[in-house]
């Protein structure tokens, strides 16, 4: 995902959530059946936009120490200061198949065994 990518979809997210704010929310009637609207107003003022991003050599591997200076990102075709960088954790779920196949009979066992250990 490239950095441009990234911002669009920070900042399309962000404006789908505060859609979902601003959206009236209509509350049941009283005895003559009048709705009443609800509506929550919002205000957000805000000067830094999170961008994830992964930085990979050619081989794939990751390059780690990177700060700021090392980064130019652009909206359109302006250029945006970039205050901070920083390496955090990311979760991941990784999945294990096993072939349970006849020929892997005698392997199975051991194979689980690595797994756990």
């Amino acid at each position: 995902m490239t950095v441009k990518h990234s911002l669009m979809v920070s900042l399309c997210i962000g404006a789908w959530m505060l859609s979902l704010a601003l959206t009236a929310q209509a509350a049941p009637g009283d005895k003559d059946g009048v709705r009443v609207v609800k509506r929550a107003d919002i205000r957000v003022n805000t000067n830094l936009v999170l961008i994830p991003v992964s930085v990979t050599d050619a081989t794939n591997h990751p390059i780690v120490g990177i700060d700021a200076s090392q980064f130019r990102v652009f909206d359109g075709r302006i250029e945006q200061q970039v205050v901070s960088v920083t390496a955090d954790d990311t979760p991941v779920s990784v999945g294990i198949v096993f072939d349970g196949s006849a020929s892997m009979k005698r392997k199975l066992a051991p194979a689980r065994q690595a797994v756990i250990e």
